[in-house]
Parts: structure tokens; C-alpha cells; sequence
């Protein structure tokens, strides 16, 4: 069976969550599927300070605010794997593990998936002193004096990394040595 929406959303992250939240504010029925946990990536995060208007909470915190927020103006939500888009004419498909949903809109937020290094502890460390974002997290690790460690690299698993050594030995003043894989 097909349900019909104004929109779908495809992603629970951030951006997924904000669009949800001014779609339904302006009465649109939205529907925001996610295949893992609604907050996507930054559910991770225990400190989120570069957020407008947030001085300091955690991922899931701030996530859990924003889809209660999308709720509130009537997003629905549902737990499920895209499987494949049909785009083609006025109504558009997103065909789900769990059912074809329709909507003349999609809105795609999928975000992403880090690539992980298969290091020992960096599950059990992920979002409390392992991080995959240099521009996001970066900040904790080499602007404060005495926290995590006082040797520093940067493991890449790609070329998008290699600006952010140089840009943390600008603001720090101490050389980090890329470590590429």
C-alpha cells in the first residue's frame, strides 16, 4: 500500500530534522524516513558548542529537541531503508524495506558514514575523543591546553582531510603531522 505525502524527507539527520520542521510548520504532511537512529552522525558527539544559538549540549540532546520539535508541527517519522527512488513525473516514489511512499517533493538528507580506521578502542572512544570531522571536532582536541594528548596526528581515510593539518597548526601553533591511510 502507498501513502501519500506533501514531502519526504529521506534522512534523520540535522539537516533532515530542519527541513522537517519548516515543512510541517507550514502545515505540508512530511515524512521523514531514517534507517538508523533519528540525528544521524552528531547523536555521537557528547559536546556540541558550534551549533547557532546552542551554547553547549550533546548530540542527542540537540537531535532529540529537533524531532520532537518536527513532531510537534505533525512530521511523522519512520524507521526504514531506502531502497530506491523513482523520479519520474508529478508524484515521485521512495520505495523503503517497509513499504512505497509517494510525495510530489523529496527531500534528500542522507548524510554520511565516516570510514573507519579499524584502530583498537575506536569504537568504544567514537564521539569521546575519536571524531571524524576536523572542522566540527577538531576544536577539542587542539585548541585546549591538557586535553587528550599532547602528540597529535591525523588519520585520513581521503584527500579531504589534508587542508585541516595546516589549518590546525595555524590556530594552534604546534605542527600536526597527517597521518594518511
Amino acid at each position: 500500500m502507498e501513502k501519500m505525502y506533501d514531502a519526504i524527507v529521506v534522512g534523520g539527520g540535522p539537516a533532515g530534522l530542519s527541513a522537517a520542521i519548516y515543512m510541517a510548520r507550514a502545515r505540508f504532511r512530511v515524512l521523514v524516513i531514517e534507517k538508523e537512529k533519528v540525528g544521524g552522525q552528531i547523536t555521537i558527539t557528547s559536546e556540541v558548542v558550534n551549533y547557532p544559538g546552542i551554547i553547549m549540549t550533546d548530540g542527542e540532546q540537540l537531535t532529540g529537541k529537533m524531532r520532537q520539535q518536527a513532531e510537534n508541527f505533525g512530521a511523522e517519522f519512520l524507521s526504514a531503508e531506502v531502497t530506491g527512488l523513482d523520479l519520474d513525473g508529478d508524484y515521485k516514489t521512495v520505495h523503503t524495506d517497509r513499504g512505497d511512499f509517494k510525495a510530489p517533493g523529496i527531500i534528500y538528507a542522507a548524510g554520511a558514514h565516516p570510514r573507519l580506521a579499524g584502530f583498537e578502542g575506536e569504537s568504544e572512544f567514537r564521539g569521546h575523543g575519536v571524531a571524524y570531522c576536523a572542522t566540527c571536532d577538531g576544536e577539542f582536541f587542539f585548541l585546549r591546553q591538557g586535553y587528550f594528548c599532547h602528540r597529535r596526528g591525523i588519520c585520513s581515510g581521503g584527500r579531504g582531510t589534508l587542508p585541516h593539518p595546516v589549518w590546525k597548526e595555524d590556530h594552534d601553533g604546534r605542527q600536526t603531522r597527517p597521518l594518511l591511510h
